[in-house]
């Protein structure tokens, strides 16, 4: 009830009139519904830029994204870090929150999948809340405009004691200005702190250690914060690895005092605590302060953390003077400004197809957008074609024929080597694919998993893992024998619906999953399979 309070509430009093692509739902900012944010050309992945990202993070003032944001509040925008510019705004009613506009954060095709697409300012975004409320966060909401496949420009609101709808109504006003503001990014190039001007923590951590820097979402969540490890040739990182973080801290009110086993260090720049914790030691330095600033944020803070190192406290001060003395380097310059930032509707925002994030494994050597196939006709000349080029577009096909009807807002991925991953907007995904070397008999049951027999269109069955919100289906392709080499597999599961990226909550829904899945099932039998 509270989300559709939420964005019933927000698409009403952002803008009024705007039409939804599904029927019955609400679009939370009262922006464009999006049919195709991130869609990939057929002939294969589009070829996106990183410069445009790479710019927007080494030369973009992100205060100067909240300058002409559209609510009112007692200051001006303030770092909260490097790369990020906070806003405090005062509500109608008087309750007070906080807009964060964060530059460089990760946006990957995992992501985009999670959330719900949309047009604002003349840009594909995508839009989320999460109302999980705790001790260390409260209910948000976001807005991510991709200015890379990679990497976006996010705006986020938390209510801090207010109702969440009042927050997502602030997010997508501050979006639109945000989104127009882009349209000039030489006008909004700037020096919002100097000691880290030109660059991002995996730069830092590049011009400082002798390791290989980890770039990848995963590693470097937001511009300031990344990692570095001992990574040999064609191997996953293992060895020595350190981090840096660039965040906000208070002014000391009196010299830095360690306590137990902390110490304080010097360094090129100034003292600094190192904190060891066993296996990994950590040490923090106030690089620079802001004048202006709340009291919360008045200094720009460096912390570092060295793992999986014979002495880390001896890594991490290392690490620590080496990345003192990057700062102490005149910044690099910065690329060129583009033309613009952000993608307009219609064009491809991200290298693989949304559905592709449905799943973490994913890259576009194996996902890709499906291509027009016809599959063969009849079970045997199926299973046959398996193993051509186009064995997983076939599979999409199936797919789209079969959830005609029961499925809406269907996004399709060709998953090699002949599989199609669907995911609906509703939070329904489903992995459909035919493979012809092993019988149904040699899954699940032969490695003892947990499972249940099913019937399916008048055919043996086996369902793997069997729980509230997974379908794991294996049933022969060619006839009701199990024994006989050739398999179809439909494995679904129940997401969140996109947009809603709150952790805890349970999308389990037995009698709904086992309906959906055993209706497209069904249907592939009965139109293909015999």
């Amino acid at each position: 009830m509270r989300r559709a309070l939420a964005l019933a509430v927000v698409a009403l009093s952002v803008l009024a009139g705007c039409t939804n692509a599904v029927p019955g739902r609400a679009h939370p900012i009262g922006a464009t519904p999006l049919d195709d944010a991130g869609a990939a050309p057929a002939a294969g992945p589009p070829a996106i830029p990183e410069e445009p990202a790479v710019w927007a993070v080494a030369a973009l003032d992100p205060c100067a994204l909240l300058r002409g944001a559209p609510v009112s509040g007692p200051g001006e925008p303030y770092l909260t870090r490097p790369h990020n510019c906070g806003l405090d705004y005062t509500h109608s009613d008087g309750d007070t929150d906080r807009l964060v506009v964060r530059v460089g954060t990760s946006f990957e095709t995992t992501d985009r999948a999670a959330m719900l697409p949309i047009e604002v300012g003349g840009r594909i975004a995508y839009w989320a809340q999460d109302t999980e409320e705790s001790s260390v966060q409260s209910p948000s909401c976001q807005v991510d405009i991709p200015i890379s496949a990679t990497r976006s420009i996010q705006v986020l609101a938390r209510s801090s004691g207010g109702p969440l709808e009042q927050s997502c109504a602030a997010t997508g006003e501050a979006a639109g200005a945000v989104a127009a503001a882009l349209d000039d990014p030489a006008a909004l190039a700037g020096i919002a702190s100097p000691l880290f001007a030109g660059r991002s923590a995996c730069d830092l951590l590049d011009g400082a250690l002798d390791l290989t820097v980890l770039r990848t979402g995963l590693n470097a969540p937001t511009a300031d914060e990344c990692s570095a490890a001992d990574v040999a040739e064609g191997q996953f990182p293992s060895g020595a690895e350190t981090e840096v973080e660039m965040t906000t801290g208070t002014e000391p009110d009196e010299p830095l005092e360690p306590f137990g086993d902390e110490e304080i260090v010097t360094l090129p720049l100034g003292p600094a605590l190192k904190v060891p914790y066993g296996t990994f030691c950590r040490l923090r330095f106030v690089a620079e302060r802001q004048p202006g600033a709340p009291a919360e944020a008045a200094t720009q803070t460096v912390e570092l953390t060295a793992r999986n190192s014979p002495d880390p406290c001896a890594t991490v001060v290392d690490a620590g003077t080496k990345v003192q003395q990057v700062l102490q380097t005149p910044a690099p310059t910065p690329p060129p400004a583009p033309e613009r930032l952000g993608f307009a509707p219609g064009t491809p925002d991200d290298v693989m197809p949304v559905a592709c994030g449905a799943f973490g494994n994913t890259d576009p050597t194996t996902c890709r957008a499906p291509r027009p196939a016809q599959p063969p006709t009849g079970a045997a000349a199926l299973i046959d074609s398996l193993g051509g080029p186009d064995s997983a577009d076939a599979s999409c096909e199936i797919l789209r024929a079969v959830a005609d009807g029961v499925l809406d807002d269907l996004e399709l991925a060709a998953a090699e080597p002949a599989s199609c991953i669907g995911l609906t907007g509703d939070g329904y995904v489903i992995d459909l694919g035919l493979h012809a070397d092993d019988p149904a008999s040699d899954y699940c049951v032969p490695f003892g998993a947990p499972y249940e027999e099913v019937r399916i269109a008048g055919r043996p069955g086996i369902r793997c893992y069997p729980g509230p919100s997974t379908y794991n289906l294996t049933l022969p392709a060619l006839g009701p024998d199990p024994g006989v080499p050739g398999v179809l597999l439909v494995d679904a599961s129940l997401r969140p619906p996109r947009g809603d990226i709150t952790l805890a909550l349970e999308p389990g829904d037995e009698a709904r999953i086992s309906e959906l899945t055993t209706r497209i099932a069904t249907a592939v039998v009965e139109r293909y399979l015999s």
